[in-house]
């Protein structure tokens, strides 16, 4: 019976370790790294991110530095301010009054896929590191 026991308690101990292992999702928080940069917008969707089209306006642009400071440029105005990141949102804020929220649907390296919200409502974007 121990000879038996033995190769059974192994096989367990495997699967228990490989379950964990599992379970043991790569943290998909955006970092400090991730999001510090130049984006520039490069389509929009209108229908909550089915169609994207071209942006066809001028180039706009958003910066995130790592001391928190936060500047746009382009079609959907220009200033600065602050930011902040919490999960999956980045929160953007002029003269300390929230302004413009960024939700990170899907990213890589150097593209992003973002729905933009403000007071008026939201839009989704797609983006480039540049």
């Amino acid at each position: 019976m121990k000879k038996i026991l033995n190769p059974l308690l192994i096989i367990l101990i495997g699967c228990i370790a490989l379950g964990l292992q599992a379970c043991d999702k790569e943290d998909n928080e955006p970092t400090l790294e991730d999001i510090v940069g130049t984006w520039k917008l490069t389509e929009i969707s209108t229908d909550g991110g089915k169609t994207f089209i071209p942006w066809p306006f001028e180039t706009t642009t958003a910066t995130f530095k790592a001391n928190g400071k936060y500047y746009g440029a382009g079609h959907l105005g220009t200033g600065s301010g602050t930011w902040k990141q919490k999960g999956n949102i980045i929160y953007t804020y002029f003269n300390g009054i929230e302004s413009i929220r960024y939700e990170i649907i899907a990213r890589t390296e150097l593209t992003c896929t973002l729905v933009m919200s403000d007071h008026s409502g939201s839009i989704w974007i797609k983006c480039i590191k540049y």
